[in-house]
């Protein structure tokens, strides 16, 4: 008898499909879609629906990684199809297709919907729409998990920011250095105001990381437009004095963690391109926390709660609670809404910067040591417990060295008050 393990083995690669459901009341566009995903049959499993109605029952009958659907129907539009997908399959990812790109129905459609596209779509643009729902998705393995972070529609959000940015776009000599300011000091308003502006409704050629650039390009009337017809900042109960989620201090800790992360970058000579996208990375660091939060605010409230008295680590609680830490939870989301990767790196591996593989100095590193300075130096008044500095990531970029530099930097912001000064 010949040795079986001597013969060469072969390997059968089963792929499997992602399933897409497509949805419009024009049968005329379907029959166009079906023509287009035709030779995607390899790829993807795709069914088509022509009302609201009826994919909503297809939802219920069976999953789906990705819903396509049209925003004008009649009978039940697209975003009030996309509310009610969030709580009949939150896990999927949603796709708006959109002939009319005002930015009250943008932010209409955005409340519920990942990303938003132009109607008519041409096959490449709406592939690569669903190739990266498909690869973010693939950040995490538990359907569980990608249910609960998918029911996020609000974001809580401190009333503070909101009402002056109200009042400064209510006068019109308010200018979009103003305006570009107030929005810094906001997560929430930040990372919304990023997913409309690199929406393909917008037609931008690149990816905006710049929260200057985002409102030069919008302007100051669409993003008044933006504040009123929005509903998706709501304010949360807010944390008695030294118990759970304070999102007050939250805020004023990532706008810190931001601002530091940016002179980090321009200490170290980079251009102003980079050091902005520090800020924006050190601004939503924190951003999966309110992603965590607008799923149960109570239950994560108690979370950090106990973190604080037990000082636990807030990821290894968080993995506990909810199978997900706030770094992926953020990452997960800000992906979906196509924020530039060098942002979703930064929110992702801001903890442990030494899992990312390729050890290179890039905006992460400054928001990592950022986050890790201010929760060393404010001594159990950070909103939540933070990490240690990664010495060992530091030695690898050789950069270990400049931590005294960066630790006068923090000082100097910290003894400034600079972090809330607007």
């Amino acid at each position: 008898m010949e040795n079986s393990l001597s013969q060469p083995q072969s390997t059968k690669v089963v792929i499997v499909k992602k399933r897409l459901l497509i949805v419009d009341d024009d049968p005329h566009v379907l029959d166009g879609y079906r023509r287009l995903f035709r030779s995607q049959r390899d790829r993807w499993e795709v069914t088509f629906c022509n009302s609201g109605a009826d994919a909503l029952e297809q939802l219920r009958q069976q999953p789906f990684d990705v819903l396509v659907t049209d925003m004008q129907m009649p009978g039940m539009n697209g975003a009030e199809l996309m509310a009610q997908a969030v709580e009949v399959a939150p896990g999927v990812a949603r796709i708006v297709l959109t002939g009319y790109a005002s930015m009250t129905s943008s932010v209409e459609a955005s409340d519920f919907a990942h990303q938003l596209l132009n109607k008519p779509c041409d096959l490449d643009s709406l592939r690569e729409a669903i190739d990266h729902s498909c690869q973010i998705q693939s950040m995490i393995s538990s359907d569980r998990v990608k249910q609960a972070i998918g029911r996020v529609g609000r974001l809580p959000s401190p009333s503070t920011v909101y009402q002056k940015l109200n009042r400064a776009l209510e006068k019109d000599t308010t200018d979009s250095a103003v305006i570009t300011h107030i929005i810094e000091q906001d997560m929430a308003i930040s990372a919304k105001l990023l997913q409309l502006v690199n929406s393909a409704v917008f037609g931008l050629r690149r990816r905006v990381a710049s929260l200057e650039q985002a409102v030069s390009l919008l302007g100051v009337r669409q993003i008044r437009d933006m504040v009123l017809a929005t509903h998706v900042f709501e304010s949360f109960p807010g944390a008695k004095s030294g118990t759970g989620l304070n999102l007050e201090r939250l805020r004023e800790h990532s706008v810190a963690v931001g601002k530091l992360a940016r002179s980090i970058m321009l200490e170290e000579g980079e251009s102003r391109e980079h050091a902005d996208q520090a800020f924006v990375g050190g601004l939503l660091h924190s951003f999966g926390m309110l992603v965590l939060a607008a799923n149960g605010f109570v239950k994560y409230n108690k979370a950090v709660d106990y973190c604080h008295r037990k000082n636990r680590a807030l990821a290894d609680v968080e993995r506990v609670l909810f199978d997900v830490t706030h770094a992926e939870a953020g990452a997960y989301i800000l992906g979906l809404w196509k924020i530039p990767p060098v942002i979703v790196e930064a929110v992702l591996m801001h903890q442990n910067p030494s899992e990312i593989g390729s050890v290179i100095w890039s905006p992460l590193t400054a928001v990592h040591v950022a986050d890790a300075l201010l929760h060393e130096y404010e001594n159990g008044g950070a909103p939540y417990p933070g990490g240690a500095i990664d010495l060992v990531y530091l030695e690898k970029l050789g950069l270990r060295s400049r931590l005294d530099t960066w630790r006068v930097l923090a000082q100097a912001q910290l003894a400034t008050g600079d972090q809330d000064d607007f």
